[in-house]
This record gives structure tokens, sequence and C-alpha cells, in this order.
């Protein structure tokens, strides 16, 4: 079937565009794009009058369009912040796996604390699929699927079990105390975007559907 808006195709039975957002009428969907039902009914209007001819009715929008239920949030999400949670992840893994946030003294640190290299590869690791991650979760959420709400949750749970875990085996290896103020405020981040999110899209899970 066909979106009636821009013609976009869509799996049958959705009940939402996936590129421009229209809530679909299931029950009279349309199974030909809008551009060859134009042409067809100017060919037939061409051959026989039809004096009953109605106008399609205006489209119905989700409840984001009529302002019911803010998607403010939704559009920073898909469209910056995991798109900078990717990038972040990116740098923070490629700088982690090579030593670069050590500065000049990763070979120092790493004659005295030989197994903190394995575990700083691991963690490069953790964060690069996480990165990947990121843009497999905005796909999903761009095209109202209905566990994108759910994976964007796991994956902020995720970036933040990376943080706490980092932090606890550096902590073990060096006999040091890795908690710092930076790394406690992400772990507490990372929880409030949880909870707040899961609120956030829970009260909008009926527009994921696809």
């Amino acid at each position: 079937m066909y979106c009636n808006n821009c013609g976009t195709q869509m799996a049958d039975g959705a009940k939402f565009c996936p590129k421009c957002g229209i809530k679909m009428d299931v029950q009279n969907p349309t199974n030909q794009s809008p551009v060859n039902q134009s042409m067809g009914n100017q060919n037939i209007g061409n051959q026989i009058p039809n004096n009953n001819y109605q106008p399609n009715p205006a489209p119905v929008y989700y409840a984001a369009d009529s302002g019911e239920l803010p998607m403010r949030w939704y559009k920073f999400v898909i469209w910056v912040q995991l798109f900078l949670n990717a990038l972040l992840n990116i740098v923070s893994g490629i700088m982690t796996m090579t030593g670069a946030h050590y500065q000049e003294q990763a070979t120092v640190v790493y004659m005295v604390y030989g197994s903190l290299k394995g575990l700083d590869i691991v963690i490069g690791i953790m964060m690069l699929v996480l990165a990947g991650g990121a843009i497999w979760v905005r796909q999903m959420l761009s095209k109202f699927q209905k566990m994108g709400p759910t994976a964007y949750v796991i994956l902020l749970a995720s970036n933040g079990i990376v943080n706490l875990i980092y932090a606890i085996m550096v902590s073990a290896i060096t006999r040091l105390n890795a908690f710092s103020a930076t790394v406690i405020s992400q772990i507490v981040a990372s929880i409030a975007l949880c909870i707040c999110n899961y609120i956030y899209f829970n009260k909008r899970k009926s527009m994921f559907v696809n």
C-alpha cells in the first residue's frame, strides 16, 4: 500500500507513514500511488463526466501534528542526540583502544598496570559497538518501528553500564578510585535519561506500530 499524502510505499496494515508521519485509514488502504490515482481519475474524467466527484478528505495527522503530544524531543533524538552519541562513542572507543586518553603517559601506565591495556581494548570495542547501535536505533525510531523506543532505552542503559564496568575494573587493577565526578555524572545522567525517555515514549507508544 502507498501513503495518501506523499506516495511512499508501506507495509500493508501500517497505521502511520514512516516518511511523513500521516495516519493511514487501515480499513480503506490505498493500493496504488497517489500519482497513478490522479492520472487514472483524469483519464476517466476525460471520457465520462463524474458529477458525483468529491475531493479527497483532509489528511488526518497523528498527535504530534495536532499538538496533543509534542514531539520536539523525539526529533532532537533522531536528528541530533543519536548522531552525537555515535560520534562520541567512536572517538572515545578509538582513544581508549589506543591509550590516547592517557595522553603521553600511555607507555608508562601500561608498564605499571599491564592488565589495563587489555581492558582498554575491550572497552574500546564495546564503545564502537554502541556507536553502531546508536545509528541502528535511530533508523528504528525514524521509521516508527514498534521496538524503537525500547531499543533506545536499552542503548542509553548500555552506555551507563559500560562506563560503570570500566570504572570498576580500573579501580580493581590500579587499586585507585576511578569513580571521578565525571564518571559518576555520566552514570547518573544515563539513569535519568533511561527513566525520562521510558516515560516519554510510553505515552507515545501508539505511534510506534510499524
